[in-house]
């Protein structure tokens, strides 16, 4: 499917329009739709009443197919003289890299505008660095003045993404020649203007007010030509008319009024494609400017005319600023990932310190246990290997108890300390004992306990530790 493109250019009159394929050769002759305003619309070049021009172009394109009002449509919109300044500076030859500021420099000296309000570009047609002469075409204008324009066409759905000046379109309508000077009049337009071009180079644009040319009078408007050549003349030596454009009826009697030389040529601009009249003249106001940007667009023009677009650089920028946007935050993310790596990291740390000062506690209290253990089990093995044995002791006090017949409750030995809790039959079977216990080593019995009721069995205990100790 072809991608279709508008190409639109609005004057104070109406809007004039056509759409153009992506594939389309100029001679496939696209229609022309003129679209009338209301006076006031647009004053001097200026978008006053917005909405009434969206109104108007609304009404258009209620009709047209979704494919062609669909959300970013492409659209080319076209300057006529009054709404942008164009034309050839000849400058002392520039380094390629400098060109642009230097062209900056000039024109907001010039408009005494900042660099924001100030929309230009320039394209360089020819340059000699032994000559020390370089030649650009140049195109400036307000962005103040672009803008609403920009803003109604991409409210319907047109994507703006060029504005070209219809003057420098012109040139694709008539035949320029290298070394001859041409002249276009047309006091037929809403804004009626004079342009010169020498060679395929626009040199000087003349444009006046509705107010300038009040009452149509072809000498008038002749002598104001004249005072245009004169200026031009001066400015740029050597001027060689060759031929002059007329734009129109009106503009054709005002050139014959000028009492030129016969030999001068008078043409009519033509669009090569059979718009406009039977003799295939682009008739109307601005039409050849739509046709000239036709021409330039089409598969068969491009190259062929230099292309000023005042929308490359703000483009441009967008997408730097876009591009830093996205730089911005993908550097962001990365950060954010960063810190919340971070975050995690330390958060992983610490738990990993815990888990290691814990595990550590454990270790410790573990390897005080086997060391306790160890003591323990060292220290009871000592006692069993100590003389005399602690057993051979017990079992020599069990043989002391069957014989002197006591009873024992029980039997606590700690530390080398041992404890009795035992009964008698008699006081003397309980001396036995203390004194059996003496003798096998131990040292002098306490008697912690004695007692006996009613002829009962003499309960006892005794406490008694080691004669080492």
């Amino acid at each position: 499917m072809n991608k279709e493109t508008l190409i639109i250019q609005i004057n104070e009159r109406e809007a004039v329009l056509a759409w153009l394929r992506s594939d389309a050769a100029f001679s496939d002759r696209p229609e022309i739709v003129r679209i009338p305003l209301e006076p006031g619309v647009i004053r001097q070049g200026v978008l006053v009443q917005e909405e009434l021009l969206a109104e108007a172009l609304r009404r258009y394109t209620s009709a047209l197919p979704q494919t062609l009002t669909a959300v970013k449509t492409p659209a080319v919109f076209i300057l006529n003289p009054l709404q942008g300044f164009c034309r050839t500076l000849i400058l002392p030859w520039i380094p390629a890299q400098k060109r642009e500021a230097s062209v900056r420099y000039l024109l907001e000296d010039e408009y005494a505008l900042e660099e924001e309000e100030l929309w230009f570009t320039a394209v360089t047609l020819q340059e000699s660095r032994a000559d020390n002469v370089l030649h650009m075409m140049t195109g400036a204008a307000r962005r103040a003045v672009l803008m609403p324009y920009v803003e109604v066409l991409n409210t319907l759905g047109w994507q703006v993404g060029k504005i070209l000046f219809g003057a420098v379109l012109l040139a694709g309508l008539m035949e320029l020649r290298d070394g001859q000077d041409t002249l276009v009049v047309d006091v037929d337009n809403a804004l009626p203007f004079i342009l010169l071009w020498r060679g395929t180079e626009l040199m000087a644009a003349r444009v006046f007010l509705p107010e300038e040319l009040t009452g149509f009078a072809a000498w008038h408007c002749a002598g104001e030509v004249r005072r245009f050549l004169l200026y031009a003349d001066r400015q740029y030596a050597g001027l060689n008319l060759h031929a002059i454009y007329a734009g129109g009826v009106r503009s054709a009697e005002v050139i014959t009024d000028m009492d030129l030389p016969q030999e001068m040529e008078i043409r009519r601009i033509r669009s090569g494609a059979g718009w406009g009249s039977e003799d295939d003249e682009v008739a109307g106001d601005a039409g050849y400017f739509l046709a000239g940007g036709v021409k330039a667009l089409s598969a068969a023009g491009v190259g062929k005319t230099p292309e000023l677009d005042l929308m490359k650089r703000p483009l441009q920028r967008k997408k730097r600023q876009q591009l830093s946007l996205g730089l911005a935050v993908i550097w962001f993310g990365i950060c954010l990932i960063g810190f919340a790596g971070h975050g995690w990291f330390t958060r992983y740390q610490a738990n990993l310190q815990i888990a290691s000062q814990t595990l550590q506690t454990q270790v410790a209290g573990v390897a005080a246990r086997v060391k306790q253990e160890q003591a323990v089990q060292m220290q009871w093995q000592d006692t069993l290997d100590g003389e005399p044995s602690v057993i051979s002791r017990l079992d020599q006090i069990e043989e002391i108890r069957q014989d002197a017949m006591l009873d024992y409750d029980e039997v606590v030995y700690r530390e080398e300390e041992m404890t009795l809790k035992g009964k008698a039959a008699s006081v003397q079977d309980a001396r036995r004992l203390l004194a059996s216990i003496q003798s096998l080593g131990w040292g002098v019995p306490t008697l912690t306990e004695y007692r006996q009721m009613n002829g009962e069995k003499i309960v006892f205990t005794i406490r008694v530790r080691s004669a080492k100790q």
